[in-house]
């Protein structure tokens, strides 16, 4: 188990976030509005979190990050950042799909229901639709019921199977949650509209319970091979391919 505070990433999302967490007293994250510079924005919120504990990077017992889906810009720096920092420190790292702390954070947000309580997390995927992926509350926190995946609006139905005739909570990025809207008014889902960012926090308590269960990457060649959850190509490769004739 960590013997140190972990210090987690959130770059998936447009605003970044990082967090330091180590129970029962240690809770903090810091948000990141600058998108522009995200590199520098999360070099330096990462120092500033670390200051206002009076912490050294030689003191973290491990680096947590958000894999994914989500941005690729970000993704990329996230993942690079927390990986360098995993390997020269010696401390394990954890990925942790960014939609389960989504999920863990609905649950938290949203009405006490039925139990199991089940939370649908959507993000825009650009041109090729929408991030989807389908959580249940469980005994530890969100339990992972559909991975992740890419639908379109009127896939969701034969997607959720049994699901859509379930209260859901849907929460998400606002555009993607406004196209499922008329699917949510019919099915009574609970709609979280101002839930669409993943808290740093939550990716932090989520990778935690993870490192407790023994699903961290340890070993050098595991976090050099560790890497993001992009379920779709970039744009520009996209719209290589489309101007791309087909050989016959």
């Amino acid at each position: 188990m960590s013997a140190g505070p972990l210090l987690a990433l959130e770059t998936s999302s447009p605003k970044l976030g990082v967090a330091l967490f180590a129970p029962p007293n240690l809770s903090i994250e810091r948000p990141i509005t600058d998108g522009a510079k995200r590199g520098a924005a999360l070099a330096l919120a990462m120092q500033e979190i670390l200051a206002s504990q009076n912490l050294k990077p030689k003191q973290l017992g491990a680096l947590a990050v958000s894999t994914g889906p989500g941005s690729w810009t970000g993704l990329r720096i996230g993942i690079a950042a927390a990986k360098t920092m995993a390997w020269a420190l010696g401390v394990p790292l954890v990925g942790v799909p960014s939609f389960e702390p989504l999920a863990e954070t609905a649950l938290r947000q949203a009405p006490q229901g039925a139990s199991p309580r089940v939370v649908l997390c959507v993000r825009h995927a650009y041109s090729e639709g929408t991030y989807a992926a389908l959580y249940k509350e469980g005994p530890a926190g969100a339990e992972a019921v559909l991975p992740e995946c890419i639908l379109r609006a009127n896939d969701f139905p034969a997607w959720l199977g049994v699901y859509a005739k379930e209260k859901l909570i849907l929460c998400g990025e606002a555009r993607s949650v406004l196209d499922l809207r008329p699917q949510a008014e019919a099915g009574g889902w609970q709609v979280l509209d101002t839930l669409e960012e993943v808290p740093a926090l939550a990716v932090a308590q989520c990778a935690w319970r993870r490192l407790e269960a023994g699903r961290a990457w340890t070993t050098k060649p595991e976090i050099h091979a560790a890497g993001p959850l992009y379920l779709r190509k970039s744009d520009p490769e996209l719209k290589l391919e489309r101007r791309t004739p087909v050989s016959s």
